[in-house]
């Protein structure tokens, strides 16, 4: 185009590619918002070389800590009964379990603090 030629044809393309922005942007958030309220079902995966979270190290130590006391409980029945054969009278038994009992509850105040 020359200099003071008409541009009423430009002019109208313009003005035809400004209405099909407008158009696209409208449709471009839609899809954003689509696509963000999707991403939000999808988990978090890791590879196995990332380190594991404080829950997870938590839950398998008090996974551990569940074992533990379930070994010091059956330690503490095995020594009951050793302590029942061995002392004759009810009295002595009995106390041999308390004092059992006590060892194990401090074992168990022992591991969890420390």
């Amino acid at each position: 185009m020359k200099a003071k030629e008409p541009a009423q044809d430009l002019l109208d393309k313009k003005t035809d590619l400004a209405k099909q922005k407008a158009d696209v942007e409208v449709q471009m958030t839609a899809k954003e918002s689509e696509r963000d309220s999707k991403l939000i079902l999808i988990g978090n995966l890791v590879h196995d070389s990332v380190p594991r979270s404080n829950d997870e190290v938590r839950s398998l130590n008090s996974l551990n800590s569940l074992i533990f006391f379930l070994f010091l409980l059956l330690v503490d029945l095995l020594l009951f009964c050793l302590f029942r054969q061995i002392t004759k009278s009810f009295e002595l038994g009995r106390k041999a379990r308390n004092l059992s009992r006590a060892r194990t509850f401090c074992r168990m105040i022992r591991y969890w603090t420390g």
